[in-house]
């Protein structure tokens, strides 16, 4: 029996997805763009990104597609497909909404196991089938969702613009599988940071996209700055560029000699770089005088 999954705003006009060359017309952060256009488990990517994933399943069913999800399928107004909408939380935060469509749904389908899924991520199926083929990218913003609900309300949630979503369709052995993810939380594309990183592109010439720092203090005047960053192949040369931006500009402005700061040096820093399957994770650590770190935070955190 076909059943409404969710509320849907009336009066929207559908959504206007864009294809590759115009992603630019949404979205220019560098980071950010690197989610949108990220072709690994999206789940993967959000627990190296905030730890455990936890998998909200919202409605699941024989449902009627929303109108741009028929017209992606080429499917009549009205005829029904299996609708999958789920909620993947890090840290109590909700970070994706998902959608899955999938027409001519009957136990013979070949992505039948969807509905075995359950409380687990698409993407432990989506990644393990050898044989699937996959579309490219569209991407869309400006759009309320059905369940909207579960996240606008959300205690914890920030004030951010409207989501950016994506979509592809997934085929095995032909037969289509649409899938749409919305960012509810998508790194990069916070305003008020990209505010302070346009901001500071006027005094800095490579203002940091990766590594964030998070400072402590021994209460004796001496801190600690840490930051890590795990990324792809294709990422790591620019992770790595910042950090010899910011050993070098220690380097500038050193406070006295480097070296262990237990054999009487000023300030010092380590670097560890450590690769797990397709991630490779890179940490820093500065060590020295409170007030020369956090000088040098200060260049590379805008005004």
């Amino acid at each position: 029996m076909a059943r409404a999954l969710a509320i849907i705003p009336a009066m929207q006009a559908p959504p206007r997805w864009l294809a590759e060359p115009e992603l630019p017309q949404l979205c220019t952060d560098p980071s950010a763009t690197s989610w949108l256009r990220e072709r690994g488990s999206l789940t993967e990517r959000l627990g190296h990104q905030w730890g455990d994933v936890a998998v909200h399943l919202l409605d699941e069913g024989l449902a009627t597609p929303l109108l741009h999800e028929s017209a992606r399928l080429q499917l009549a107004p009205a005829t029904l497909a299996w609708v999958r909408c789920v909620l993947l939380v890090c840290q109590n935060q909700p970070r994706v909404y998902a959608r899955t469509v999938i027409p001519d749904w009957t136990a013979r389908n070949p992505w039948a196991e969807v509905q075995r899924l359950g409380r687990h991520p698409l993407g432990e199926l989506l990644f393990r089938l050898p044989d699937l083929q996959r579309s490219g990218f569209e991407w869309s913003q400006g759009w309320t969702w059905p369940h909207a609900d579960h996240w606008t309300g959300h205690a914890s949630a920030p004030t951010r613009p409207e989501p950016l979503a994506r979509r592809c369709v997934f085929a095995l052995e032909q037969a289509p599988l649409l899938l749409t993810e919305v960012f509810l939380d998508l790194p990069g594309s916070d305003p008020t940071a990209a505010a302070n990183q346009q901001a500071s592109r006027s005094t800095m010439n490579h203002p940091l996209q990766y590594l964030l720092f998070d400072a402590s203090d021994d209460g004796h005047g001496t801190g600690t700055w840490d930051a890590m960053a795990s990324v792809r192949a294709a990422d790591l040369p620019a992770v790595l560029a910042e950090v010899q931006q910011v050993l070098a500009a220690a380097e500038r402005h050193s406070p006295g000699p480097r070296g262990p700061l237990d054999d009487g040096d000023t300030w010092d820093a380590e670097q560890q770089v450590q690769t797990d399957g397709d991630w490779t994770t890179v940490t820093l650590t500065l060590t020295g005088p409170w007030e020369w770190g956090e000088a040098l935070m200060v260049q590379f955190s805008g005004p």
